[in-house]
């Protein structure tokens, strides 16, 4: 319930802004990543290094990484 309602807002905050196609991918490429890290099986984790496993083992983590690395990367801007 506490997660719909969080993301209702967020969706109704973001529905008042202009998405430039930068903004966009910031949004979505991370989204992609943490459903994919979600979906992955915990028996596919266990053969990789320690760090790789704790990256990967937080969805939260890896998305806000790529977050903030694709704000720094992607050309753009206003």
């Amino acid at each position: 319930m506490l997660c719909g309602i969080i993301a209702i807002n967020g969706v109704q905050v973001m529905k008042n802004v202009k998405i430039a196609e930068k903004e966009l991918y910031i949004i979505a490429i991370p989204m992609i990543i943490t459903l994919a890290l979600v979906m992955i099986p915990q028996d596919f984790l266990h053969p990789l290094p320690t760090f790789v496993q704790y990256l990967l083992g937080s969805p939260i983590l890896a998305a806000s990484i790529a977050a903030i690395v694709l704000n720094k990367v992607l050309p753009g801007g206003r």
